[in-house]
């Protein structure tokens, strides 16, 4: 297993907003993904699988057109389930490996958008960046080794 992390840039990384443990933070919205018969068929049983606290952040409410978002944290990890091969998924990119699930890396500039690459249905997880990957990665690819069968690798083509 590779350990993933935030380097710091010059200084210490500033600590995670901390929430009282009864306060209610208002729902986020984000972006819908697409339905498809594939999502339909695996991205229910994959959130359900999914455990209330991820990497010890507590759940948070999302406001979303489609059911196949769920959040954590403030800021908020987010997971979407069933969304497209990422762009920059090509022939070529250097793949990490969190306890046996493949993920291909986009934006790490502004935290980082991981997403699950050898299973049935793409899963990407939102870390924003003073998180630490692993432990939703970690999470994440428990929920979907449980329900999602394996598939090939299919990067898209070099640029």
């Amino acid at each position: 297993m590779f350990l993933i992390a935030r380097h710091s840039r010059g200084g210490a990384e500033p600590a995670p907003p901390s929430t009282p443990s009864g306060a209610q933070q208002p729902a986020i919205t984000v972006s819908p993904v697409p339905r498809t018969a594939v999502g339909d068929r695996y991205c229910p049983q994959f959130l359900a699988a999914l455990p209330d606290k991820l990497s010890g952040l507590r759940r948070r409410t999302v406001a979303a057109q489609t059911q196949y978002v769920q959040a954590w944290g403030v800021p908020p990890v987010i997971v979407h389930c069933g969304v497209s091969r990422p762009s920059t998924f090509v022939v070529g990119q250097q793949l990490t490996s969190v306890n046996d699930v493949q993920w291909s890396l986009a934006n790490a500039e502004s935290g980082g958008t991981w997403t699950a690459v050898d299973h049935t249905v793409y899963v990407s997880v939102y870390v924003p960046e003073f998180y630490a990957a692993e432990g939703p990665l970690v999470d994440v690819g428990a929920a979907i080794t449980k329900v999602m069968p394996r598939s090939a690798i299919r990067p898209g083509p070099a640029r």
